[in-house]
């Protein structure tokens, strides 16, 4: 029986690849509905060494939906992120607070891979 490969043996799923996404913006649905639309403004990765950082599978994503308020945001669970890039792909988001600029909605989602 073959044996599943983790997420992060795809460079889709890596630190670096999205890294390079900052400033694009995704489409969110869920079960097919566009539900509105956010922008990719952080890529973190959690280990600090440079040499790992590109390829590491344990990082987190910020994205600000600008549309979004207290009243109406979406709450945590995984929607669909369509980006021209990446095509489309299934993120677990969790709403962690209002922009820093005072607007929006952030939504965080974590990776945490070997």
């Amino acid at each position: 029986m073959p044996i599943a490969k983790p997420m992060t043996d795809s460079p889709q799923f890596q630190f670096g690849y999205f890294a390079r996404l900052v400033g694009e913006e995704f489409i969110i649905r869920l079960g097919g509905r566009r539900l509105g639309a956010c922008q990719l403004v952080e890529a973190t990765p959690t280990n600090r060494d440079d040499k790992l950082a590109e390829t590491t599978g344990q990082f987190s994503l910020i994205f600000v939906d600008p549309n979004a308020s207290v009243d109406r945001y979406l709450p945590q669970s995984i929607y669909q992120l369509e980006n021209q890039a990446t095509g489309t792909l299934d993120l677990f988001l969790v709403p962690i607070g209002i922009g820093k600029d005072g607007t929006g909605i952030q939504y965080e989602s974590v990776f945490n891979s070997p």
